[in-house]
């Protein structure tokens, strides 16, 4: 009898942790239908739609002179061109497709999470994605955030493991190439993946899967010459190709959109990337930190696909933010950008994780505690924009009076304190409050989770003082799973409310 019940314990999981993610899937679809339907409409899924449309129909040609400004690679008009030439033209054609890319992007997430962490992974990234309310509302509108996203998450299933059948890896180094052709932001997944080929599978399937990739690309860019050249003349430096310089926008010409950011708008943007993709965010992040020695891998093959995914996801991080936050361009559009791959930030967490290194140096811990609290405050103040003004009555909370540090008979208000410290109008002292309070209670939410890491520390020493974990590991993961927990809450993923409209 007890070897029935040891036969039937993990079949029951697996049932239980695959009901779940079914059931997330549910959630997904709910969620994005109504997302799809009360989100008003932008500038850029009117130009997806209406310039793929006359694409599709011939009334014009991609890169055509006097034709519609063809500002990205062909296949990212072509493909909802003629998803509207089969189901009709219109937004409501777009949003649809795009609420279908995201369930395909749910399911191969799942796909590829259980392949290699296990069902109660899978479950968890689904619901990571799902109680995201940014990234469910992001791809739910018809841009091409859900069209990248989907098709990366497939090009890691057929590829990732070193375990792969060759037509599997053929297929997905195709749809990499693909991909280029549709966003060309996106061109170093063709790259380091072939790479990654190579280096996993051997020379002769890295070879064929060079050509498979390949073929898209010169097909595509074969039937668009040489118009397509505007798109790289406008992504690679001028210095480097200066035989592009016929497609480039003449010298001095000044665009009718050339906004001036502040420092403290880029902050913002900055900090609202952690808050809309937290658990990705801060996950990879403890990727880094808790990254472990040579020899703690649990094979080559692992640690390849490690190596893969890490330098995939951090290279794109940096290309975006340089792109949006580096740039006057679209400072904004950081959060936007990152929902392009951020997928793959959920994967890599699930893959590292079982390699993450509790026995850090005490450095590290230190480094992790300083990042926890940098980050806490960051998205307090990233989030001063839904919650400043709710915060303000905290201003109102009667304090000692102080005086040349000495506490004074009587008290007074926090906010009338502050006030008079700083020596400040009522005009600038409360845009000022309204931006800083949210930072300050965030840094007040961060030390918290470090006093209970130290707490949770204490209770493992107590326990058992020879296999506690260590304390910039409880540290850094109670982080995460309160962030997992809290994702849909205005401070982090619900405050994303950019298109929210209350009609259909």
């Amino acid at each position: 009898m007890s070897a029935a019940l040891r036969w039937k314990k993990p079949i029951a999981n697996r049932w239980l942790a695959n009901l779940i993610s079914v059931f997330g899937g549910i959630v997904y679809l709910l969620q994005s239908w109504i997302y799809a339907k009360t989100q008003s409409s932008l500038l850029d899924e009117g130009a997806y739609l209406y310039k793929g449309y006359l694409f599709a129909i011939g009334k014009y040609w991609p890169y055509q002179d006097y034709g519609p400004w063809t500002n990205h690679m062909p296949l990212s008009f072509l493909i909802p061109g003629y998803t509207q030439v089969l189901l009709g033209p219109g937004l409501r054609t777009g949003r649809y497709l795009a609420i279908f890319l995201g369930l395909l992007t749910i399911l191969g997430l799942w796909v590829i999470i259980r392949r290699m962490g296990g069902y109660w992974w899978a479950a968890l990234a689904v619901w990571a994605m799902v109680l995201n309310p940014a990234v469910v509302k992001l791809y739910s509108l018809a841009n091409t955030q859900s069209l990248i996203a989907c098709m990366l998450v497939w090009v890691l299933v057929l590829t990732l493991g070193g375990d792969r059948p060759l037509w599997q890896v053929l297929l997905g180094s195709g749809l990499a190439g693909v991909m280029l052709v549709t966003r060309v932001n996106l061109f170093p997944v063709l790259i380091l993946l072939l790479l990654y080929i190579y280096w996993e599978y051997g020379w002769r399937i890295g070879l064929y899967s060079t050509l498979s990739g390949a073929i898209p690309v010169v097909i595509v860019h074969a039937v668009y010459w040489p118009g397509i050249l505007k798109i790289w003349a406008h992504w690679i430096p001028k210095a480097l190709t200066p035989f592009l310089d016929p497609w480039r926008y003449p010298d001095g010409a000044i665009p009718s959109w050339n906004p001036s950011p502040t420092l403290a708008t880029r902050l913002l943007s900055f900090f609202q990337g952690f808050r809309f993709h937290f658990v990705a965010l801060i996950g990879t992040i403890g990727v880094l930190l808790l990254w472990p020695g040579k020899h703690r891998w649990k094979s080559k093959s692992h640690f390849r696909t490690v190596i893969f995914l890490a330098s995939l996801f951090y290279l794109l991080v940096i290309m975006h933010m340089w792109a949006s936050l580096g740039k006057s361009y679209c400072v904004f559009c950081y959060p936007v950008y990152l929902s392009f791959f951020i997928s793959l930030g959920l994967i890599l967490i699930v893959v590292a994780f079982v390699d993450w290194k509790g026995n850090v140096p005490f450095w590290r811990q230190v480094l992790v505690a300083v990042i926890i609290l940098i980050l806490a405050a960051g998205i307090g103040y990233g989030a001063s924009p839904e919650v400043g003004d709710d915060l303000m009555p905290l201003l109102s909370i009667k304090v000692p009076r102080i005086r040349s540090l000495q506490v004074l008979p009587g008290s007074v208000e926090l906010g009338g304190l502050l006030q008079n410290y700083f020596g400040l109008t009522a005009e600038r002292y409360e845009p000022i409050a309204r931006t800083l309070l949210p930072g300050l209670v965030g840094l007040f939410i961060g030390l918290l989770i470090i006093l209970i890491a130290v707490l949770i520390f204490r209770w493992f020493a107590r326990r058992d003082g020879s296999s506690r974990p260590q304390l910039g590991l409880i540290a850094l993961v109670l982080f995460l799973v309160m962030g997992y927990i809290f994702t849909p809450t205005v401070i982090l993923g619900g405050g994303y409310n950019t298109y929210d409209c209350g009609g259909d």
